[in-house]
């Protein structure tokens, strides 16, 4: 009588463990990969692409209500600081976001007044946000910092 109570509780938690590793697995795609590898050098902002994209913006914010955005049908575009005089030191933000070849099921089809000529499929959309230190005038890299082993 035990051991099949033991058995029970043994194929029971193997089930529930098996299906929060498949949930696991799929919650993964929710996080992708980035999309560009950042190039930063003196005041330039470059990023090279990992994929093939197109219609590409990229923004950058920072203090003082600093807020700049350019876009490229073909390519990452790039932003030289040094042409906005006057730039804060402090952290900035950037985000770039495209569109790649892969195509994927439309949704979210509105009534557009296309009728049977509306797309049922459209570009994936990508998405990538990072942050540099701006000092004066040129972007510095962030310090490394190591962490303490935790105390026990």
């Amino acid at each position: 009588m035990v051991n099949k109570w033991h058995l029970r509780i043994a194929v029971t938690c193997f089930i529930l463990g098996m299906s929060c590793i498949g949930q696991a697995v799929e919650n993964a795609n929710d996080y992708p990969l980035p999309i560009a590898n950042e190039k930063f050098s003196g005041s330039q902002l470059n990023f090279t692409a990992k994929n093939d994209i197109n219609n590409v913006t990229l923004t950058v914010i920072g203090p003082d209500g600093f807020y700049q955005k350019r876009f490229s049908k073909k390519h990452i575009p790039s932003m030289d600081l040094s042409e906005f005089k006057g730039l804060k030191d402090g952290i900035y933000n950037y985000e770039i976001t495209a569109a790649s070849r892969e195509m994927m099921k439309n949704e979210n089809r509105l009534d557009n007044g296309r009728g049977g000529n509306d797309r049922n499929q459209v570009n994936k959309s990508l998405q990538q946000s990072g942050h540099f230190r701006l000092a004066n005038g040129k972007i510095m890299a962030f310090e490394q910092i190591e962490e303490p082993p935790p105390s026990r």
